[in-house]
């Protein structure tokens, strides 16, 4: 017994010795040179593109100040699609809206998988299914319950309609309570973030939560603080084990800190569950735990949590800062935003508050918004599809294995599909005629099986809280505020303004 108790404490030993940082690392770093020398011997074919570092790979030429910007200079030197390594990872840059059908529509079978969440040659654990970072049958199962959940709920019906507007004037009496107790000059950040959340919490936690309240400003700002540095280019994309570094503890503190907050709602959901009243989303996913093996998703109960947080980070946070382009944007250009005050004016008054139902009346509105969503797209390098097996596209082989993605930042600033591709220009969705249109480059959802799930909820808050606040306010920029680099943001998970503050003026109504 002594024996067989000293072999397995010498096994122990040696186990131990081999899980010890510096061989994690060693094995890590050896393995991904195996994969990329691989990965450059059996990849034939590949688009033309800028050369890179062996593990490195050319991630030094996109910087982290404006990747997207970089990506497009390349794509000018390249042409309309190109290969570049991040890492050792071989990503295919698609710069057509053409090509961009072609890969994610015509080849969706073989282009709609997903960058792993531990995609450094092996897995480290196998995740649950995820909204946005799931692929395959999970995936689609997923992806199936949560639309079916959100028109259960009224999202692409008047109800969600009914919950915007009156979340906008929710937002505008608290805007102008800050005007009354103070100078006027207001940061809008943290009151638009909240307001749009709410519409997120409406029919995942099944109710809105006061702007006052400490735990939603801590789900609102963890929220932020996720999205603030991470992004395409970064090489947590690569080596995601680069989490547990210092550089990204502003990252963990985040998800930590939703993670405890959605906890807390996810436990009195259970305390309180009634599997004849379902109350919102989260009811549903709660059910589905229940079912055990007969669920119709793959759902975790230790992770529902994740799956929350992915419709909160997919539906508040790119919407959030698409709004706060679109004030910015007017912030700047007043001769803009009066004619869009004006229009508003003119087509609904100032008792009555905007309506979906008003978009073919407010043609020069819509142009505007869309204008800055165009120009100021939150997710401008786009999202990361993985191919399944090869792909042949534009004469060239893509591997499997291969991330494809389709800048909005090079797509949206194509001289072929707008008049004015690199200037804030409401004529880019105006006809000959005046009325509004879409150019058929403008993709900022995406295309294919995975075009985003929340699109139509995005359109209906981006336009109602954007003429609401266009009805009721004048946004001039603050005395003394000084905007650089032409107003250019943070580029993070999204493209997010730098802070700023508005001089805010009620409009009589």
């Amino acid at each position: 017994m002594a024996d067989a108790l000293a072999a397995v404490g010498y096994y122990i030993h040696l186990v131990w010795q081999f899980f010890t940082l510096r061989n994690v690392v060693l094995y890590s770093v050896l393995l991904m040179l195996v994969r990329y020398t691989y990965n450059r011997l059996t990849a034939k074919n590949l688009p033309p593109g800028p050369w890179g570092l062996p593990l490195i790979g050319a991630n030094f030429r996109l910087g982290y100040k404006n990747p997207a910007q970089a990506l497009l200079r390349i794509s000018q030197q390249y042409g309309r699609i190109f290969s570049i390594r991040f890492g050792p990872q071989l990503v295919v840059v698609l710069n057509d809206v053409e090509l961009a059908k072609e890969a994610f529509v015509k080849n969706a079978e073989v282009c709609s998988g997903r960058p792993h969440p531990t995609d450094i040659g092996f897995s480290l654990r196998k995740m649950p299914a995820q909204l946005i970072r799931s692929e395959g049958q999970d995936w689609k199962d997923l992806r199936s319950f949560t639309l079916k959940a959100l028109r259960h709920f009224g999202v692409g019906t008047k109800e969600i309609e009914n919950v915007i507007e009156e979340e906008a004037q929710q937002l505008c009496g608290a805007l102008e309570k800050e005007i009354a107790t103070g100078d006027g000059t207001v940061d809008p950040r943290r009151l638009l973030n909240m307001a749009v959340a709410n519409i997120i919490c409406s029919f995942t936690f099944g109710n809105r939560m006061e702007y006052s309240s400490p735990e939603f400003l801590k789900i609102v700002e963890s929220i932020r603080e996720v999205s603030a540095d991470t992004s395409l280019t970064n090489l947590m994309q690569v080596w995601p084990l680069l989490i547990l570094t210092p550089p990204y503890s502003a990252v963990r503190r985040g998800i930590m800190t939703f993670r405890r907050m959605a906890q807390k709602v996810i436990d009195q959901h259970k305390e309180t569950y009634d599997a004849n009243d379902m109350r919102d989303i989260l009811d549903m996913m709660i059910a589905e735990v229940k079912k055990g093996k007969d669920a119709k998703i793959p759902v975790n109960e230790t992770y529902l949590w994740m799956n929350i947080g992915e419709l909160f980070g997919a539906g508040a946070d790119t919407t959030i800062n698409s709004l706060m382009w679109a004030v910015f944007e007017m912030t700047m250009r007043q001769d803009v935003q009066n004619k869009v005050r004006k229009e508003i004016h003119d087509v609904i008054g100032t008792h009555r508050p905007p309506r979906m139902s008003d978009r073919g009346s407010l043609t020069f509105t819509q142009a505007a918004l869309m204008e800055s969503f165009r120009l100021r797209h939150p997710g401008p390098t786009g999202s990361l599809h993985r191919t399944t097996a090869p792909m042949h596209i534009a004469g060239y082989t893509i591997p499997e294995n291969t991330f494809v993605t389709s800048p909005q930042w090079s797509m949206h600033r194509d001289p072929r599909e707008f008049k004015s591709p690199y200037e804030y220009d409401p004529d880019n969705f105006l006809n000959e005629e005046g009325h509004f249109t879409e150019p058929k480059g403008f993709m900022p959802f995406g295309v294919g099986p995975r075009v985003c799930i929340g699109e139509s909820l995005a359109r209906t808050e981006l336009f109602v809280f954007f003429t609401t606040l266009m009805q009721r306010f004048k946004f001039e920029l603050a005395p003394g505020q000084v905007i650089q680099d032409n107003g250019h943001g943070h580029f993070g998970a999204t493209y997010t303004p730098k802070p700023f503050k508005v001089r805010l003026t009620s409009v009589p109504h």
